[in-house]
This record gives C-alpha cells, sequence and structure tokens, in this order.
C-alpha cells in the first residue's frame, strides 16, 4: 500500500500525544497495519484509491481521542521491586 498523506498525517498526530517514546514505535507499526488493512479492505469493495483513503482515516476516529487514549495503555510502568531497595538503601543514609 502507498503510503498516502492523510493516512501519513493522521499517524503523526496520534503519535504526538504518546508522551512514552519507546512506545511510539510500537503504536506506529500497530496504526500502520490497521491503515493498512482498511485501506486494501476498501480498494477491494471498489472505492477509489482517494475514497479509500479518506473513509480509511474516518473510520479511525479522531487522532487526538486515539493518541490520549493510546497514551493511557502506553505508560512506563515504575518498577516497584527496584523501588523498594533504593527506598531503603536512602533510608539508611547510603
Amino acid at each position: 500500500m502507498p503510503h498516502t498523506d492523510a493516512m501519513e498525517a493522521y499517524l503523526q498526530q496520534v503519535l504526538q500525544q504518546i508522551r512514552w517514546k519507546r512506545a511510539r514505535h510500537v503504536i506506529s507499526r500497530e496504526l500502520q497495519n490497521h491503515l493498512e488493512d482498511q485501506y486494501d479492505a476498501l480498494l477491494a469493495a471498489g472505492l477509489s484509491p482517494d475514497q479509500a483513503e479518506q473513509e480509511t482515516v474516518r473510520q479511525m476516529g479522531d487522532p487526538i481521542s486515539v493518541g490520549q487514549a493510546l497514551d493511557k495503555l502506553h505508560r512506563p510502568r515504575l518498577e516497584w521491586g527496584l523501588l523498594w531497595p533504593v527506598l531503603l538503601l536512602l533510608g539508611c543514609g547510603w
């Protein structure tokens, strides 16, 4: 599938909402796969490339809302197992 301008713009808007940079690559690949699959399905259904592009982006939803929801799901997690030894060391005056 060609990388269309509208789909690339959509993807970039979503990724701008993701604060954890390490998650952006994974999210980017997953969204690209969804965009490509939907675009191909719409082409197979008889839509023109321009129509398929516009409909694909429309069906994905608002990029800001999607990005914010993905940001909530992909937050870095504090390693609690490492926090307790650090706190104990700090409490002991190290």
